[in-house]
C-alpha cells in the first residue's frame, strides 16, 4: 500500500521493487497512486475504494483509469452506496 494513500513505510510490501517501464513497471503504479490520492483528496473517491483499486490488480485499474478524471465509470470503484 502506498504512503500516500494510507500504507506503512515500515512494511515489508512497501518495499517491492518493480522494473520502471513495462505493463507491470513502477512509473505506472506511481501514475495510478498519484491519480488515486488526488481522486480521494477532492472528494470523489473514498479512500477504502483507493486501496482496494492499488492493493488489488493495480495494472488493471490502470488501464481502466487511463487518463480520465476519476468519475467511477473508467474501471474505478464507484465512491458512494448507492453504485454512484
Amino acid at each position: 500500500m502506498p504512503i500516500v494513500l494510507g500504507g506503512s513505510p515500515e512494511a515489508p510490501d512497501n518495499l517491492d521493487l518493480l522494473p520502471w517501464g513495462g505493463r507491470r513497471g513502477e512509473r505506472r503504479k506511481e501514475l495510478l497512486t498519484a491519480k488515486l490520492k488526488r481522486c480521494v483528496c477532492e472528494g470523489r473517491m473514498t479512500l477504502s475504494d483507493a486501496q482496494a483499486a492499488i492493493a488489488g490488480n493495480w495494472s488493471a485499474h490502470y488501464a481502466g483509469f487511463g487518463s480520465a478524471p476519476c468519475d467511477g465509470d473508467r474501471g474505478m470503484a464507484p465512491t458512494g452506496n448507492d453504485g454512484s
